[in-house]
């Protein structure tokens, strides 16, 4: 493997481990964090959003474990984290769940980690592909 491939390959795992740790957050403290971000009725939301943090987290690290590269899912963790980063603009942009100003703070700083992580994927993706086609 070349360098670029493991250093993305540390990049995903550090992005499945956020995403692991956010998702083990939504199941465990729902309700905490319902009154944190000044929101009711959304438990099947965070639960759903829980789960699917926890999957696609494990998978992000399983699959960024082995010894061969997968460059497929580094595409996928690139275009998860664009969708995500635009979801949570959307939802502050259009005060979708009328947050508090600690939900719109908390929604922004884990968009930025999100988008960090997505800058970072792009730019070893490119290096990748530099490195093959010369």
């Amino acid at each position: 493997m070349t360098r670029a491939e493991v250093t993305l390959q540390r990049i995903l795992q550090g992005n499945g481990a956020f995403c692991f740790v956010g998702g083990l957050i939504l199941l465990i403290f729902n309700t905490s964090l319902q009154a944190f971000l000044s929101v009711e009725n959304v438990d099947a939301l965070f639960v759903i959003i829980g789960v699917f943090l926890l999957a696609y987290g494990a998978m992000l690290i399983y699959t960024n474990r082995r010894t061969q590269f997968v460059l497929p899912v580094a595409y996928l963790a690139e275009i998860g984290d664009i969708i995500w980063v635009l979801g949570s603009w959307g939802v502050l942009a259009f005060d979708a769940f009328n947050l508090s100003t600690n939900g719109r703070w908390s929604v922004l700083i884990v968009s930025d980690i999100i988008l960090m992580f997505a800058v970072m994927q792009f730019i070893y993706l490119r290096r990748i592909h530099r490195t093959k086609n010369n």
